[in-house]
């Protein structure tokens, strides 16, 4: 790794569609490799790459088993309305 592979967290945020300050997030939890310079966190394109594939793995896992059946609906949360009317 050279100084040219080096990028900002911020410059991260802009290449992963993500905000900064979740890059950073990130970088702290260590599931985005990133070191601390000074007061300034700084990655590479190749660790951003493997933290947005490891978020896109996460998120397919995330999905309920009743969303991905068809006619599957998702359960609406929310006050009910009492039937005695407003």
């Amino acid at each position: 790794m050279s100084l040219d592979d080096v990028i900002s967290l911020e410059e991260a945020g802009d290449i992963s569609g993500r905000a900064a300050v979740s890059m950073r997030r990130a970088a702290a939890l260590g599931t985005l490799e990133a070191r601390r310079v000074g007061g300034t966190w700084v990655t590479t394109r190749e660790a951003v790459s493997a933290y947005m594939a490891y978020v896109a793995s996460l998120q397919w896992q995330s999905i309920p088993q009743r969303m991905s059946k068809p006619g599957g609906h998702a359960r609406k949360r929310g006050r009910r309305r009492s039937r005695a009317g407003p």
